[in-house]
């Protein structure tokens, strides 16, 4: 009975201790995959990053200006053909819609929270729009946006984040503080100093 008390005892801590440590696998693995830049990230330069962030100024400065057919006509979705997925300009039924629900969203100022990059069709740019400036010392009227830029025939496009058209945010929720915080200190330290 002993030996069967001690064998059930070893067997259950053993069990324990692996799944215990399968656990802690998965989380170390989910941690690092995301922290640790892919080989795509590492080729990229600082005119990569400055062209992404022109081509989301000129977006939202079309929709700050009421010029919703400029900004819906720079926008790609992913398309799905023969098993494989790529980029494509909106069609008119895709302009229509993104117009439709941009007139009832305006647009004061934006700034953008960060941007991420990880592989060629899966980046994110986080925006803050702001739709009403705070009166007197009240919080201004604020709502996020993601663009998920991507790289494709050497060139980069914009695409909406998007369920609908396959397109989800990159950057986990619990990560997002951070990618601002990343994304503040390197804008910082790229600034000339006067």
């Amino acid at each position: 009975m002993k030996k069967l008390t001690y064998f059930l005892l070893f067997i259950l801590t053993a069990l324990i201790t692996s799944c215990s440590s399968c656990s802690n696998k998965q989380e170390q693995t989910n941690k690092d995959d995301f922290d640790i830049p892919t080989e795509f990230e590492e080729k990229l330069s600082g005119k990569d990053t400055a062209e992404v962030k022109e081509m989301v100024a000129v977006f939202v400065e079309h929709l700050k200006n009421e010029r919703y057919y400029d900004a819906a006509g720079m926008l790609y979705r992913f398309v799905r053909e023969n098993g494989e997925r790529f980029p494509q300009l909106y069609d008119n039924d895709d302009i229509e819609r993104f117009v439709k629900v941009h007139q009832l969203l305006p647009v004061v100022d934006y700034k953008i929270e960060y941007m991420r990059f990880r592989e060629a069709d899966s980046n994110e740019v986080c925006i803050t729009i702001i739709m009403k400036r705070g009166a007197n010392g009240e919080k201004d009227d604020t709502s996020k946006m993601f663009i998920n830029p991507i790289y494709y025939h050497n060139k980069w496009c914009l695409v909406m984040n998007d369920t609908f058209h396959g397109a989800n945010t990159v950057v986990p929720i619990e990560k997002r503080d951070s990618m601002r915080n990343v994304y503040t200190d390197r804008e910082f330290h790229l600034k000339p100093r006067r």
